[in-house]
């Protein structure tokens, strides 16, 4: 009898065992059929049209429902990125396509400006007018200027000379263009403008309804040679202009302390060194040269690039705009970061914002709202735009 007891233990034990089994391997091929059927959430996994509670539950299995989603979200992932490629090889490629086009116009207004330069010299020359060029040519590759036509009744001041510039009334604007020179602007005694040259190839230097003007002054010559021209304006002691426009072209500028209502610093290839430069709006601009302003004050504050660079430190009491195209800009400013609302638009280049970095975002702009009265807009499209906070009031 115990015999016998023990043969049906054993055979019902394995009948359960067997039963289990299959019981699993239907769940787990039912289960396969409704991959797609499923909905997994952090803590919760729900089946559609699953008849089976063993098919259920193989599901509510620790991890499998999370390890299905993070699955299904890499290969979204997968598309999202390959999808954001292609628009970015798309706006690379129309980039190329707009640059070729703007190369081949800017060398069709090369070819039409150099067709109106052997006209004009032709005429002014007759048929000594390739000699003429040649000669202007060789000098070339010691610098080129960019004149101004010379102002009718005042004096052009050549070599190496000193001058007290006469004026009558007040000094509202201060007007500055210079080709090759290298030009030093500092405050001297008052109700005086002082003028010293070394080496200078035609400056003007006058007042006329109280404008200041300092320019660079030819008598056609297409190119000059750069000599080691030195100027220094020297003007009255603590003058605010109501505006004051200093544009370098090849030249170099050092101004120790600038003081107006508008300031603009503006450099195609040269450079300008400002030490202390207090306005109300100030502009910096430059093309491909160099513009560094180590302590300033400002209400409202432009600074743009296109291949140069610009760094400067100070103090912004309204709207701050900084572009770049591809060159770099540096801006420090000794406020929190806080001070202003951010607009940013960056392309291909490169924006960070008190140590935070803004990464490429095609067809939109980050906005940032810290319920600031200012905005701070940067952009940068390959170039690189880095704006600091120290916090120093």
């Amino acid at each position: 009898m115990k015999k016998k007891v023990k043969i049906a233990v054993i055979t019902g034990a394995c009948c359960i065992a067997l039963g289990v089994s299959l019981s699993g391997i239907g769940a787990m091929a039912g289960g396969l059929e409704d991959l797609d059927k499923i909905d997994t959430g952090i803590n919760t996994v729900r089946t559609y049209s699953v008849s089976s509670v063993t098919r259920t539950g193989i599901y509510g299995l620790p991890g499998i429902g999370n390890v299905l989603w993070t699955l299904d979200r890499l290969d979204d992932m997968d598309d999202i990125l390959e999808n954001r490629w292609d628009r970015k090889e798309d706006e690379l490629e129309e980039k190329w396509d707009a640059l070729e086009e703007k190369l081949d116009r800017n060398e069709d207004t090369r070819e039409e400006r150099w067709d109106a330069l052997e006209d004009r010299l032709e005429r002014e020359y007759g048929d000594e007018w390739e000699d003429h060029l040649e000669r202007n040519t060789a000098a070339a590759a010691e610098g080129k200027t960019y004149s101004e036509k010379a102002e009718s009744g005042q004096e052009i001041y050549t070599g190496d000379f000193e001058t007290d510039i006469p004026y009558s009334g007040s000094l509202k604007k201060l007007d500055v263009e210079m080709g090759l020179h290298y030009l030093l602007i500092e405050e001297g005694e008052e109700n005086t403008v002082h003028l010293t040259g070394k080496n200078a190839d035609q400056i003007q230097c006058y007042v006329k309804n109280g404008t200041l003007h300092l320019q660079d002054v030819g008598n056609g010559a297409v190119f000059h040679a750069a000599d080691d021209r030195r100027i220094t304006l020297t003007v009255p002691a603590g003058i605010v202009w109501d505006k004051a426009e200093l544009c370098m072209n090849l030249a170099c500028l050092e101004v120790p302390q600038l003081a107006a209502a508008e300031a603009d610093l503006e450099t195609e290839v040269g450079s300008i060194l400002a030490g202390t430069v207090n306005a109300q709006k100030l502009d910096a601009d430059t093309e491909m040269g160099a513009i560094e302003v180590q302590a300033f004050t400002a209400k409202k504050l432009d600074i743009s690039t296109s291949m140069g660079s610009v760094e400067m430190a100070g103090t912004v009491s309204g709207n701050a705009e900084v572009s770049t195209e591809m060159g770099s800009v540096g801006l420090t400013l000794h406020q929190d970061a806080s001070s202003f609302n951010y607009r940013i638009e960056n392309e291909m280049g490169s924006v960070s914002i008190d140590g935070k970095d803004y990464y490429p975002v095609s067809d939109k702009k980050t906005e940032i709202s810290n319920g600031a009265p200012y905005t701070l807009e940067a952009e940068a499209e390959m170039g690189s735009v880095t704006v600091r906070f120290d916090g120093i009031s």
